[in-house]
């Protein structure tokens, strides 16, 4: 069929109007590239398919991708063995989860379960990642046993720490020199505010001093040891 005879029906404004509504990106140039068919049994088959489509969305409005992300980017990135983000690991899951909802969706209407029953969403994908990501895209521990490991080490390494800190800013012997009895960080150090006046009465190593100069903020050499344990945790 010529452009001509494809205006005349109207279909550039059918596809249109079918591109407007699609969510996502493949499903608007799916349907811009829409093209009638020659083929009675084709045509059947199609006419089949968009009736139990309508059947299914007029008893479940809802059915559909909801959910879903246009993950092509990401897909061809994993192809070629790159890694993929967080973020972008997320989004998969989300996608495989729609569509298993909408596999859910179509299995009551057969000239749509007909053609789902040839790519079925691997379930198993997006439970490692679900296993693995947080919702908001955090690497949860459980990720791998390494890193839960890793970071039970660091726990550990940051609440001795902060135990010795407890003591030290609580420490008469220091609390008279501190500018406030508080526990900083100074370029990933932590560090407790001295008075100026009484700097050379703390021992350690000064990261940083206020604006106005009465503050410095020193690394006591009691936390010095710990401070570098949490560093190469």
């Amino acid at each position: 069929m010529n452009e001509g005879a494809l205006t005349r029906i109207e279909l550039p404004a059918i596809r249109r109007l079918v591109a407007e509504r699609s969510a996502l990106a493949p499903g608007r140039e799916l349907a811009e590239a829409l093209t009638p068919t020659s083929d009675l049994r084709e045509a059947e088959r199609l006419q089949d398919e968009t009736e139990a489509a309508r059947d299914m969305l007029l008893a479940s409005p809802s059915s559909g991708l909801r959910g879903a992300r246009d993950i092509r980017d990401a897909v061809r990135r994993a192809r070629l063995g790159g890694a993929l983000d967080p973020v972008q690991l997320i989004a998969v899951a989300d996608t495989l989860r729609a569509a298993e909802r909408l596999f859910a969706d179509v299995r009551p209407y057969p000239p749509l379960a007909a053609r789902a029953r040839f790519a079925r969403p691997p379930a198993d994908v997006a439970s490692a990642i679900e296993n693995a990501i947080g919702a908001t895209g955090e690497v949860l521990d459980r990720a791998s046993a390494r890193l839960g490991s890793l970071r039970a080490s660091l726990r550990a390494a940051q609440a001795r720490l902060q135990q010795r800190l407890d003591g030290l800013v609580r420490s008469p012997d220091l609390l008279r020199l501190l500018q406030d009895p508080i526990v900083t960080q100074r370029g990933g150090r932590y560090v407790v505010p001295v008075k100026a006046e009484h700097r050379a009465a703390v021992k350690g190593i000064v990261h940083d001093q206020s604006a106005s100069g009465q503050t410095v903020f020193i690394e006591p050499l009691e936390i010095l040891e710990a401070n570098n344990a949490l560093r190469e945790a």
